[in-house]
């Protein structure tokens, strides 16, 4: 599955808004893999090819 910088951070989007709503290493988890997408988005930004800013991830 491809994924665009904008879809990262949609990502990252959903999973703080899911956070807020949990506790404890719950909540933990989901910031974490809010910034792991931001991170990636960071990254597909700054690294990747204009013409094509995705990157191929397995999704499971």
């Amino acid at each position: 599955m491809d994924f665009t910088a904008d879809e990262c951070r949609e990502k990252a989007a959903d999973k703080l808004a899911q956070a807020e709503h949990a506790v404890g290493v719950r909540r933990e988890e989901l910031q974490n893999a809010a910034e792991a997408w931001l991170l990636l988005a960071s990254r597909l930004d700054g690294v990747f090819d204009p013409e094509r800013p995705t990157l191929n991830l397995r999704v499971s």
